[in-house]
């Protein structure tokens, strides 16, 4: 189940422990619920274990967590027979990190949870923005050496100078040149070798149709 969908289950809950002037109850699901609120598109089970990487110290201050364990369990049994398999698996799952844990505070856990949950994502972000990063510099490394080869095309000097350096690089932007520069499609540029054949066929033909152009005019003025 996803973690929004739990999160709105667990806010019914606390509306209905609010009403039943539990108060003290409602509040500590609500601080809980912080947590699945964090990473709505997470399923329960992704979430629960990035918790359980965490390694907060029991200092022996505030409610222990595992006084929460009793109505986990109270609340799985009641919805055991009416309710949807995945309720009863997230609150399973639930029941075992607070078990893990269940001598840390109340409050320890929830910051311990958001701190993990927040350098998480963080460090999603992070590898994000290299990914993008990277895909720039290979989009802008791509289209400067079509560039070159284009301008090239026909300068038979020119043109394997920048095959030499073409062939220094990655396997991967040889390939994204050679699409790009000959129109071949990816799917037929197995290996460097035929990618590097790919960009040369384009200069050749060229070179050789030059070739029979200037041929045929010697012939002529002959």
């Amino acid at each position: 189940m996803k973690a929004k969908d739990f999160n709105q289950f667990i806010n019914e809950y606390v509306e209905l422990l609010q009403i039943s002037d539990a108060h003290d109850a409602s509040q500590r699901w609500r601080e809980l619920n912080k947590v699945f609120a964090f990473s709505p598109d997470k399923t329960v089970s992704q979430l629960l274990k990035s918790i359980d990487k965490i390694k907060p110290a029991a200092d022996g201050s505030g409610v222990a967590l595992g006084k929460m364990k009793p109505q986990v369990a109270q609340l799985k049994s009641f919805l055991k027979k009416p309710a949807k398999a995945a309720y009863v698996n997230d609150l399973t799952a639930l029941e075992k990190t607070l078990t893990k844990f269940e001598q840390v505070s109340f409050e320890q856990f929830i910051d311990a949870a958001l701190t993990a949950l927040e350098n998480e994502e963080h460090e999603k972000l992070k590898k994000q923005a290299e990914k993008e990063e990277k895909l720039r510099k290979q989009q802008e490394l791509v289209a400067e050496y079509t560039e070159k080869l284009t301008n090239a095309l026909r300068d038979e000097q020119r043109f394997p100078e920048i095959v030499q350096e073409i062939k220094k690089l990655k396997v991967a932007d040889i390939k994204l040149i050679a699409t790009k520069f000959s129109g071949h499609p990816a799917s037929k540029l197995k290996n460097k070798s035929i990618a590097i054949e790919a960009i040369n066929d384009r200069h050749e033909a060229l070179v050789l149709g030059r070739r029979k152009s200037e041929a045929t005019g010697d012939n002529i003025a002959a």
